[in-house]
């Protein structure tokens, strides 16, 4: 039988969602000066000149925000195995969600390493290759929104596919994550734009997909420490949760 998750654990785990989203907004926006994003037309020398301006401002940021963008590692586990109680069978769409977790947190721990590398030695080096460096962040910070979609949608099959009474999470969350994986597509426009709603300091490619992974985030930070309050009181008793098993898992198959 597949083992439950301490209610505590699962608190803790889900807390630290929030703590990362504040981390990571202290230093990108009141230290690391990241956002609002520097002007994606702008020449090579203006941008240097970002990261001549206030060096150490720009590395404590980037190091805040690492250190912080880390949590997402136990936040996205919790999730996990919240689905993986409950999935019958071979349970492939936790395993997806976690590898969709192991390559978010690469992206999300590349996005301040390329801007601290940027700032690294800004006298030094060519302005067209700070330029590179920044971009590449910007990139990476938004461009990569496939493996973010799947995640959600690996988050909402499992819920769906749940017996009544079961699911992992609440059904509304399942619609949440659908939509959030069809909202931050337009971030995969701003390859065609420098300027505009779709260029990555516009409207649609970086505020509206960044505003929908926080509350995404918070809402199912949400909806964890709920169930985990629900295990905690005893909703999901022993009887309920073996009929809840496959037949093979609950044989030791």
């Amino acid at each position: 039988m597949r083992q439950s998750i301490s209610p505590q654990v699962q608190r803790v785990c889900a807390w630290l969602g929030p703590a990362m989203i504040v981390g990571f907004l202290i230093g990108a926006i009141p230290i690391g000066g990241f956002i609002p994003p520097t002007d994606p037309s702008a020449s090579a020398e203006k941008i240097a000149d970002f990261y001549r301006d206030d060096t150490t401002a720009i590395r404590i940021g980037c190091l805040i925000m690492i250190i912080s963008l880390t949590l997402i590692v136990p936040w996205g586990a919790v999730l996990a195995a919240r689905t993986y109680r409950q999935e019958t069978g071979f349970p492939i769409f936790t395993f997806a969600q976690v590898a969709c977790l192991g390559v978010a947190t690469f992206v999300v721990i590349a996005i301040p390493m390329f801007w601290a590398i940027a700032a690294f030695r800004p006298d030094d080096v060519d302005p067209g290759t700070t330029r590179t460096l920044h971009d590449i962040a910007w990139y990476l910070f938004l461009y990569t929104w496939p493996p973010f979609s799947a995640w959600c949608i690996c988050i909402a099959v499992p819920i769906f596919r749940a017996a009544p009474g079961f699911e992992p999470f609440p059904r509304w969350t399942a619609y949440l994550n659908l939509w959030v994986a069809l909202l931050l597509f337009p971030a995969g426009l701003m390859s065609f734009f420098k300027t505009g709603p779709f260029s990555y300091e516009g409207l649609f490619a970086m505020y509206m997909p960044l505003a929908v992974f926080f509350i995404w985030m918070v809402a199912m930070t949400v909806a964890t420490i709920q169930g985990a309050n629900r295990d905690e009181a005893g909703a999901a008793t022993p009887e309920t949760t073996a009929k809840a098993e496959p037949e093979g898992v609950l044989a030791g198959a």
